[in-house]
């Protein structure tokens, strides 16, 4: 297995998926014609490929070094908290002096000891954007199971089961009448699946098989056609039904087209995606304080939000993620963690 390649592209597409994603919450609610909203809402499709990522690279680690369930948390677990904690508690701070977010005891803590997760009051809490994190630490925390359950269910049988399982929960949600809640939409299992998919795929090229990255870019392009245009079709003609059950072709047709972009093999946007990809953690956490942030200060001296400041934004946010990437990792090795 090339070792070199598999985390190139797998950098490329957190980088490719991220972007996307910085994008669509930059553009939200600046009254852009019914056309431009729907395809900035494809960067949304992003979460998809992180998840999928998250498996594969979890996976694969584990095949390489296993690890004891106490050292596992320190290692995986701890890398998502702390950047997540500092970011949740300086803007907590910043909120005491200016409003762009309500600031409370209860908000703060359930961040801090995690149960936000399962509040709909206080999922969407100083930044609403937060609700990924609750997700990557549910599949984080089963991924122990998971790893069981890969070993009694070797091959496609163990993904198999994934699909059933996320298949079931969505059915469930629109049964119950909970597809609008996010704490039901996007719980785990809504998910589940893909970071299972991921863990095939880690499994698959641990032993020799396929690089996916190696597809055949007809095939590629066929899958990113077919995934994107079956996306568009569920989100459009069958509102939260379609939103629910359009996560298997959102990853598929997204992430093929991904890696479609990646094997163009165009220098100037590999790197620039690939260093996307490197920060994309801290981009992720501080994009949506710093476009609110941007925008107090720009209502406050009479003027609006438009395309112009979209992308001093999306400049700013380069900035300080990188040195906030930085920052962490320079704390991480203090503590000699």
């Amino acid at each position: 297995m090339p070792k070199k390649q598999y985390i190139e592209v797998l950098d490329f597409l957190k980088g490719f998926g991220m972007l996307t994603i910085v994008v669509f919450h930059l553009f939200q609610k600046m009254g852009l014609p019914d056309f431009w909203n729907q395809l900035i809402n494809f960067g949304g499709a992003g979460v998809h490929t992180f998840i999928f990522i998250s498996g594969f690279g979890l996976y694969l680690s584990h095949l390489k070094h296993p690890l004891p369930f106490v050292s596992y948390i320190k290692k995986r677990f701890l890398k998502v908290y702390i950047p997540y904690i500092f970011t949740v508690t300086f803007v907590a701070i910043l909120c005491l002096f200016i409003p762009i977010h309500t600031v409370s005891w209860g908000k703060y803590f359930s961040h801090l000891l995690l149960y936000k997760m399962f509040s709909e009051k206080y999922i969407g809490t100083f930044g609403y954007h937060f609700w990924f994190i609750s997700v990557i630490f549910e599949l984080y925390l089963v991924f122990p199971l998971l790893v069981i359950l890969k070993k009694k269910l070797p091959g496609i049988r163990f993904l198999i089961v994934g699909i059933i399982v996320s298949i079931a929960w969505s059915f469930l949600v629109l049964i119950l009448n909970k597809a609008e809640l996010r704490v039901w939409n996007s719980f785990f299992l809504q998910y589940v699946w893909e970071f299972m998919l991921g863990m095939y795929f880690a499994e698959n090229i641990f032993s020799g098989g396929l690089l996916f990255w190696n597809i055949k870019k007809l095939y590629l392009f066929l899958m990113s056609v077919v995934g994107l245009g079956l996306y568009v079709a569920f989100s459009l003609k069958f509102g939260f039904v379609g939103k629910m059950l359009n996560d298997i072709p959102s990853l598929v047709g997204y992430t093929s087209f991904g890696i479609l972009l990646y094997t163009f093999n165009i220098k100037w946007l590999n790197k620039f995606l690939i260093f996307t990809g490197i920060i994309s953690f801290s981009l992720y956490l501080i994009h949506f304080a710093v476009k609110l942030l941007f925008i107090y200060g720009l209502e406050y001296f009479g003027y609006h939000y438009n395309t112009l400041s979209l992308v001093v934004v999306l400049v700013i946010c380069y900035v300080i993620a990188f040195y906030y990437d930085k920052g962490i990792k320079k704390f991480y090795q203090l503590i000699n963690y």
